[in-house]
């Protein structure tokens, strides 16, 4: 008897503003006024696995080759985010 598969979906609306410094291998996230981005994840069971939640600020290593995707490593909760879905956009502060 083999065990259930579960599949697992990560559900984005609104955008990611703010800064991302970098120092090394460690990249910094600080989302800014602007951020509207919100996020949940859920079990193809239909069980959330979290509330919810607005775009916080975090630290991370990352990988980086130059023309190609990159991939961090969020250091609190050990979350791997592939470039896939993340797009930097550098921007000019308004005001």
């Amino acid at each position: 008897m083999s065990a259930p598969t579960r599949t697992f979906t990560l559900t984005s609306s609104g955008t990611g503003v703010g800064k991302v410094t970098t120092t090394g291998s460690l990249l910094t996230f600080t989302p800014g006024p602007r951020d509207t981005l919100i996020t949940s994840f859920t079990a193809s069971d239909g069980s959330s696995q979290n509330q919810p939640g607005n775009d916080l600020a975090f630290t991370a290593t990352y990988t980086c080759v130059a023309g190609e995707s990159f991939t961090y490593n969020v250091l609190e909760n050990n979350r791997m985010v592939y470039a896939a879905t993340v797009r930097l956009t550098a921007t000019k502060p308004s005001g």
